[in-house]
């Protein structure tokens, strides 16, 4: 995998020039902050500049709180404490809505957040329930699982727990903070420059330590196209 990462941040470089490990990052994090502080007292506003995708309006009353994560347009939302929190992502690899494991894509859907722990990889996960019911249906009836695992997914499901995550629908899918590569000259970032995990979702690093601080276990996880 480290050596697929580094071939595809080579590919981005080449195309759009070097990326730094701090080049920007205090720009755009100022940036950030500055947007998000701006709309604390503001939550009925719509989304700010560049964040239009982003109907969370449309979800603020059926959720208490809420991620809503649009996936083609690498933006979202955390809504939570009557504020909402924007944030620049990036997913899986390849194109399209995971179907099975390794196949570098991000799920579509709806999840909910099913535990977070600090990573010394990606300095914060956050765990998305995948596969969810739909999931399993899809696998069963593929059959990509069998009957007892269907069974443990959807019993996982109704009970917020973490759903059966060594099946071939794949799983270990969350949002988690950027990965650091090095190399023989050069050190960068992988954070949302381009689509580059394996399935998850990445973002920033003082993203991700806000999200984890304010990501409730429960909290409902819609990611759209």
């Amino acid at each position: 995998m480290k050596r697929a990462l580094t071939a595809l941040l080579l590919c981005y470089v080449l195309a759009n020039g070097p990326v730094s490990l701090l080049a920007g990052q205090q720009d755009q994090k100022k940036s950030a902050n500055s947007m998000n502080k701006a709309l604390v007292k503001t939550e009925a506003m719509p989304a700010p500049a560049g964040f239009e995708s982003l109907d969370y309006l449309a979800y603020k009353e059926k959720y208490k709180e809420f991620v809503l994560m649009d996936i083609s347009e690498g933006k979202a939302v955390l809504y939570a404490n009557n504020n909402p929190y924007f944030f620049d992502i990036s997913s899986g690899a390849h194109r399209g809505a995971k179907e099975m494991e390794f196949d570098d894509k991000t799920p579509r859907g709806l999840y909910y957040a099913c535990g977070s722990y600090p990573s010394k990889l990606y300095q914060f996960f956050i765990r998305v329930s995948y596969p969810n019911l739909d999931d399993a249906k899809r696998g069963l009836k593929l059959g990509i699982i069998i009957q007892k695992q269907y069974d443990a997914i959807v019993s996982a499901n109704k009970t917020k727990g973490i759903p059966l995550q060594n099946t071939s629908l794949g799983g270990n899918i969350g949002i988690h903070g950027p990965e650091i590569i090095h190399t023989d000259n050069e050190t960068y970032i992988l954070a949302t420059q381009f689509n580059w995990t394996q399935g998850c979702i990445s973002t920033n690093s003082w993203n991700i330590e806000y999200l984890y601080k304010n990501i409730k276990k429960g909290t409902p996880i819609i990611i759209l196209d």
